[in-house]
């Protein structure tokens, strides 16, 4: 079974993240952080297959967690971005820190479920 850390502090985003990620895979187990704080503990304490990661929080960011990983020397699983920012800097910056996919949160359910599960594709996961 494949371990993802969920981190979002949208309760509807974790929502409808999740109920993409159930109606795809039944080989996942998700953890749900609600804060860089809280993943960045996660990530030191237990190891994950997968991080699924916001990049707009409130004090500690999802790129701030990616670069305080990165310059920590942390070994960062596989990361992928979720998020409603479509800055081409902010998927430049994900990407030069290690992600390895950055979805647009979509308006649209069904494309945001169709994108998330070719990510998750992209990483083996199937």
């Amino acid at each position: 079974m494949k371990k993802i850390l969920l981190v979002d502090d949208m309760d509807v985003d974790r929502m409808l993240t999740r109920l993409a990620l159930d109606r795809y895979y039944s080989n996942l187990r998700i953890v749900v952080a609600c804060s860089c704080e809280e993943a960045y503990q996660s990530v030191q304490q237990q190891h994950f297959d997968l991080i699924l990661l916001d990049i707009t929080m409130p004090l500690l960011g999802g790129l701030e967690l990616l670069e305080r990983l990165y310059f920590e020397g942390i070994k960062i699983p596989p990361c992928i971005i979720i998020s409603a920012s479509s800055k081409q800097v902010d998927r430049a910056l994900a990407m030069a820190l290690g992600a390895s996919d950055y979805i647009h949160k979509a308006v649209d359910y069904s494309v945001f479920k169709d994108e998330l599960r070719a990510a998750l594709d992209r990483q083996g996961l199937t």
